[in-house]
């Protein structure tokens, strides 16, 4: 005869967080570790049926908000987990180990994180977030061992693609311009299915923000929410695309536009910078492109975020190379600040 027990519901999560290699306390390294599971199952999968079924597994032993499976699917991709493709269709990437020195790595991939210790060196795991690093003593099997996975092992800025992309300068506005003279699409085709409230993104008394419609007629970069929730951003000549003609940005490209739109208008972005000599903490007022995002993520960690500011906290011997990047690609002014 076989015996039912029912668990705690407690002792149920200590299990299911325990088979995952998950802190039973962090929900973020749960789901996270649910959704690669998932998607590097299939390969490609609907990231609504993904939340769904991440949600009904975790059920007996945890219960899930699929508000925040899907933020975290989100997250998966901005860090390069997985890919979220068109359609809303998430797709497994390969092994990526990005070396960010001192025997230290990031490790990218769809694989959930006790598949990856079956074939990469013994060595210290740490997990900020969705993101994992791997500690090494002796990281020279690694190669080796990223080799035979069919994966690649990359610097930081190899990792972010940082020699591929435009910085947020003059040349990214021009190229925004060429394309709307090239494919203009109609003033007010956005707006075909239902009205977008438009805001354009104007400097006002020293300071970038997003503005009305009826406030920002001189705005060039427009965003408004769609039916789903999801920014959509444009690009016109001058006034609201309720109006004006206007070129389509995907979400990164607007990221990239804000970034060039702040340097053109001479009210650049700020990362307040706050170091005791042994860290740093940035606290930045501005999203981040995918590139440079990446790359930041990669040497530091992110941290509570301020009031519409993300935090990150990072070794003061990678500061410099950091903050290198954020001024030259996208024109970034640093104010040192005390630690608090």
């Amino acid at each position: 005869m076989t015996t039912l027990n029912l668990l705690p519901a407690e002792q149920a999560r200590s299990i299911f967080a325990a088979a995952l290699d998950a802190d039973p306390e962090d929900s973020v390294e749960i789901t996270a570790e649910l959704v690669r599971s998932e998607v590097s199952s299939r390969g490609a999968c609907s990231r609504v049926h993904t939340i769904r079924r991440v949600c009904s597994f975790a059920a007996p032993a945890l219960a899930l908000d699929p508000a925040r499976v899907a933020d975290v699917c989100d997250e998966l991709a901005r860090a390069g987990d997985i890919v979220l493709a068109d359609r809303g269709v998430l797709h497994a990437t390969p092994l990526r180990a990005i070396a960010c020195g001192s025997g230290t790595y990031r490790i990218v991939c769809s694989l959930a994180t006790t598949r990856l210790g079956e074939f990469l060196p013994p060595g210290e795991w740490a997990r900020s977030g969705v993101t994992r690093t791997l500690r090494l003593q002796d990281d020279k099997p690694l190669q080796a061992a990223v080799s035979a996975a069919r994966g690649v092992v990359l610097t930081p800025a190899a990792w972010a693609c940082l020699d591929r992309l435009p910085p947020a300068d003059g040349r990214w506005i021009e190229s925004l311009d060429r394309r709307l003279d090239a494919a203009p699409e109609p003033a007010g085709s956005l707006d075909h299915d239902q009205p977008l409230a438009w805001a354009g993104f104007v400097a006002l008394d020293g300071n970038l923000r997003w503005q009305k419609e009826s406030t920002a007629l001189q705005a060039r970069l427009w965003r408004a929410r769609d039916r789903w929730g999801y920014w959509r951003y444009v690009w016109t000549r001058l006034g609201s695309p309720r109006t004006a003609a206007f070129v389509a940005l995907r979400g990164d490209e607007g990221a990239r536009t804000v970034h060039a739109v702040a340097r053109a208008l001479a009210v650049p972005a700020t990362a307040d910078v706050a170091r005791d000599g042994v860290q740093a903490v940035v606290t930045l007022a501005h999203w981040l492109p995918v590139a440079e995002y990446r790359y930041l993520s990669v040497l530091a960690i992110a941290a509570t975020p301020a009031r519409g500011c993300s935090r990150w906290v990072l070794p003061t011997e990678r500061l410099t190379a950091c903050l290198d990047v954020l001024r030259e690609r996208l024109g970034i002014v640093v104010r040192e600040t005390g630690m608090q």
